[in-house]
């Protein structure tokens, strides 16, 4: 937490907006938050290796949206059937590469 606040700060210097307009990543406020909870709130133990497992999963997620530059408004702009289509031609083509590929 306190490396993303210092590379945000140091990224705005340049531009003098100080802590204004920074987009701040708030799911590692979240992650921070689950990691205390499970820490300190022992008969959470049960769920642990189940909650281990969708943080991973959401965290590349969350990884890859911010490697790819998308957002919840760049998503809304794009449409559903622009997106749909995405999704099913990555599907055709994992399909076709796994068939190629036996």
């Amino acid at each position: 937490m306190p490396l993303t606040i210092g590379v945000a700060v140091w990224r705005q210097r340049g531009q003098g907006g100080g802590l204004k307009g920074i987009k701040w990543p708030y799911f590692i406020i979240g992650f921070l938050g689950a990691a205390a909870l499970f820490t300190w709130v022992p008969e959470l133990a049960p769920v642990k290796p189940w909650a281990v497992l969708a943080a991973k999963r959401i965290l590349v997620l969350a990884l890859f949206l911010v490697g790819l530059g998308l957002s919840r408004e760049a998503l809304k702009a794009v449409g559903w059937r622009p997106m749909a289509q995405g999704v099913l031609l990555w599907f055709a083509l994992i399909g076709a590469a796994l068939f190629l590929a036996r």
